[in-house]
C-alpha cells in the first residue's frame, strides 16, 4: 500500500495538513483521532522526574507537597516552624501490603527517594516505572538545614505521608501528600533585676485566760 503527502505552508497555531486524515498512531502526543490540538495551546506542568527509575512497571505517580505550619500555644515573639523554615524535602517510596510497608529499591538496590530543595515545593514529583495493582505510600521528611540530621528534621513521620493506589490505567495517578511541621516548644524565662525581703507581722491569735 502506497501514500503520498502534500504539505501546506504553516500558520502560527496550525500543523501540517496531510493527504491522510487519521494520523493517530504517528503523532499520539499531538493527534487523538482525528481531532488537532494546536502546538501552542498545550498545557504545561513542571514535574521533577525521579532520576533512577524502579523498573518493573509502567504506572507513574506525581505527588505535590503540601506545607502544614506548626502551631505555638502561647504569645510569644517565637514563630512557629513555616515553609520558609524547608531548606530541602525528602521524599520516599514505599509498598504498603497486608499491613506491612516495604522500601522501593533502585537499581542499585538503594532505597527510592527524591530531594526537593525549598525553591521547587510548590512542583509536582513524578515516581515512574511502577507497578499496576499495587498501593504505594510516599512519606515526606522536611529539614531545616543542608543533610538529613536528625536534629534538623522539623516535620512529623506519622502525619506527613499519603498512600497511594495504583491501578490499571496509563495516566498518572496525582496525589497531595501532606508536610505537617512540628511544634515549636517555647522556653520561657525571666531574671529578677533585684529581690526584696519584707518583714512579716506578729499577729495575735487565740486568747489567754489569767485565774
Amino acid at each position: 500500500m502506497s501514500w503520498s503527502t502534500t504539505q501546506y505552508p504553516l500558520e502560527r497555531g496550525s500543523l501540517m495538513k496531510l493527504s491522510h486524515r487519521c494520523l493517530g498512531a504517528l503523532v499520539p502526543v499531538l493527534v487523538v483521532g482525528c481531532v488537532y490540538v494546536p502546538i501552542g495551546n498545550l498545557p504545561t506542568l513542571t514535574v521533577q522526574t525521579a532520576a533512577l527509575s524502579v523498573g518493573g512497571g509502567t504506572a507513574e505517580i506525581q505527588v505535590t507537597p503540601k506545607i502544614s505550619s506548626g502551631q505555638l500555644s502561647i504569645q510569644s515573639v517565637v514563630n512557629p516552624f513555616g515553609s520558609s523554615d524547608v531548606d530541602h524535602l525528602v521524599l520516599k517510596l514505599f509498598t504498603v501490603s497486608g499491613g506491612k510497608e516495604t522500601a522501593v529499591q533502585d537499581g542499585q538496590g538503594n532505597p527510592l527517594q527524591k530531594d526537593i530543595a525549598s525553591a521547587n515545593l510548590a512542583n509536582a514529583v513524578a515516581f515512574g516505572s511502577l507497578r499496576h495493582d499495587t498501593t504505594y505510600r510516599i512519606r515526606g521528611y522536611a529539614y531545616r538545614a543542608t543533610g538529613t540530621a536528625a536534629g534538623d528534621l522539623i516535620s512529623g513521620d506519622a502525619s506527613s505521608s499519603v498512600d497511594v493506589a495504583v491501578a490499571r490505567d496509563d495516566r498518572p495517578v496525582l496525589a497531595n501528600i501532606p508536610i505537617q511541621l512540628i511544634d515549636k516548644t517555647f522556653d520561657g524565662q525571666a531574671t529578677a533585676s533585684s529581690i526584696v525581703v519584707t518583714d512579716g507581722d506578729l499577729v495575735d491569735n487565740g486568747t489567754e485566760t489569767i485565774q
